[in-house]
């Protein structure tokens, strides 16, 4: 049984469930299989003719292997004991010769069903393995594109673009095979300020991140075009150095023009190999990014047409009374502050402090002589300068994404008891944006001179805000009012008061 020279192997591997299969066939041919030892034989299955009418059959797959004996009912031994199987039997009495030949002829045909069977279930394992493979990119596939679509919906947002960008860096890292995933945004002027010279990493990098930062950067400045190689490697290349791996490195574009870089690296898994689904990806989504870049530069420069437009109604007013100059800054500043002391969040507090910056426009309909008269105003000048607030929310509210600054202009001079102006609201009724700005006003008003009268001091004024809680004023905004710091507004203060030149300034 050790001599094996006659013996062909298959080298078709196969599943674990293969040597059950054989062994079930096996016994419905009448066979015996019996284990023997695996390292004799190669894998596959083996079948060699002893003579004499006895056939020997051996299965190896893996680590295991099995042999049996096929022989007619009439052979025998020298010792007259039946052969090793002795199971495979013929019902009628044949000459030996017939029977030697009938053994022959079944153990080489029980050979090819196995052999057949062997090929059989060795492609099925292959063919299952073809099937998993094309399961596991299907996935991917759809994960990335998956990713694509939350790329695109995020982006149309109207979220803070940094922390947008950070979380599609996220959503990238969790999608690919990477460690980390990072964007750099250039530092020249044509990219917008909120992203400008920005660095924003998902991931674990475990290189020197300062120095990664530096050479991202000016990669974004020397970068001309989309020509240059897009998989960095190691010992060729700055970043890939610093890195310590291949990184993909995928240019964010603006009208032409480099403005950022995507780069992914430190790839996981089995396949260490940067594949190209994998940078079509990061491809795609750098597309997306310079498409996002775009919507937000042209929402700044929307938004720095607006503050032009504030900045002239605001220069107009003030042109209007040398005693009031500086007066709208003053109140934007106390209101924006203000509105931060009572728990708004940054985007809240600015539009406060942009109302509080317009909440007197409606000035440019009141004569010069009512509201640079020296003295105090008659019955029939306060009537007219009462009309302000209205004036001003006609002047307002036609302009697109002004809305939500209307209320604090019209109602600024309502009064918690309900005897303000000019709908004569009471308490909670009356817009909390326009209950901060009123308070702003009246501090700034007593802190400053006019016309009819010098400033006041400031603990009268503090005393005066105190005692009108409740009555002019909402009280939690008076108590929010005692933790809000006056150092930049008692500068701005000593700056208008001395007569300086004045550019309101808009933007937060």
């Amino acid at each position: 049984m050790n001599d094996c020279a006659t013996m062909r192997p298959t080298p078709t591997s196969v599943s674990s469930e293969t040597l059950h299969t054989l062994r079930m066939r096996a016994e419905r041919l009448g066979l015996d299989f019996r284990p023997c030892p695996a390292a004799t034989f190669e894998q596959g299955v083996h079948h060699r003719p002893l003579g004499s009418g006895l056939h020997e059959l051996i299965v190896r797959d893996g680590n295991e292997a099995m042999h049996a004996f096929v022989a007619d009912r009439g052979f025998l031994d020298r010792s007259g004991d039946p052969s090793p199987s002795g199971s495979l039997t013929v019902e009628h009495p044949a000459p030996r010769a017939a029977l030697v030949d009938d053994a022959q002829r079944d153990a080489t045909r029980f050979a090819e069903i196995l052999r057949w069977t062997f090929d059989d279930l060795g492609t099925c394992a292959a063919n299952e393995r073809v099937v998993a493979d094309f399961c596991d990119k299907l996935a991917q596939s759809y994960e990335e594109t998956y990713a694509l679509f939350r790329a695109l919906r995020m982006l149309a947002s109207s979220a803070e673009p940094e922390s947008m960008v950070q979380s599609l860096c996220a959503d990238i890292q969790r999608t690919l095979p990477f460690r980390w995933v990072a964007v750099q945004f250039g530092r020249n002027e044509r990219i917008a300020p909120t992203l400008r010279a920005k660095l924003v990493l998902s991931g674990a990098f475990q290189g020197d991140l300062v120095r990664l930062e530096a050479a991202t950067s000016d990669r974004v400045c020397e970068t001309r075009g989309d020509s240059w190689t897009k998989v960095l490697v190691p010992e060729r290349d700055g970043i890939a150095t610093i890195a310590g791996s291949e990184v993909v490195c995928e240019p964010i574009t603006h009208d032409d023009s480099v403005i950022g870089l995507l780069l992914a690296g430190g790839k996981t898994g089995a396949d260490q190999e940067i594949a190209s689904p994998e940078i079509q990806f990061l491809d795609a989504t750098a597309d997306f990014l310079g498409t996002f870049h775009e919507n937000i530069a042209r929402f700044d420069e929307q938004k720095a047409m607006m503050n032009a437009t504030l900045e002239a109604m605001v220069a107009a007013i003030d042109a209007k009374d040398r005693y009031t100059c500086g007066h709208s800054e003053r109140v934007a500043l106390l209101a924006g502050t203000l509105a931060k002391a009572i728990g708004m969040d940054d985007a809240s507090a600015e539009r406060v402090r942009l109302s509080g910056l317009v909440h007197d426009v409606g000035k440019i309909g009141v004569p010069e002589a009512i509201l640079c008269k020296p003295g105090k105003p008659t019955d029939e000048e306060f009537a007219a300068i009462k009309r302000h607030p209205e004036i001003g929310h006609h002047i307002l509210h036609n302009i697109t994404g002004f809305e939500d600054l209307l209320p604090g202009v019209l109602h600024h001079h309502e009064r918690w008891d309900g005897r303000g102006y000019p709908h004569k609201l009471v308490a909670e009724n009356i817009p909390l944006i326009a209950r901060i700005i009123g308070l702003a006003d009246a501090f700034d008003a007593m802190s400053s001179t006019r016309s009819y009268r010098s400033a006041l001091p400031r603990e009268r004024v503090l005393e005066e805000i105190r005692r009108g809680a409740g009555s002019q004023f909402d009280p939690n905004v008076v108590m929010a009012f005692q933790r809000v710091d006056l150092t930049e507004y008692d500068r701005l203060l000593t700056q208008h008061s001395a007569g300086e030149a004045w550019q309101p300034r808009v933007a937060a």
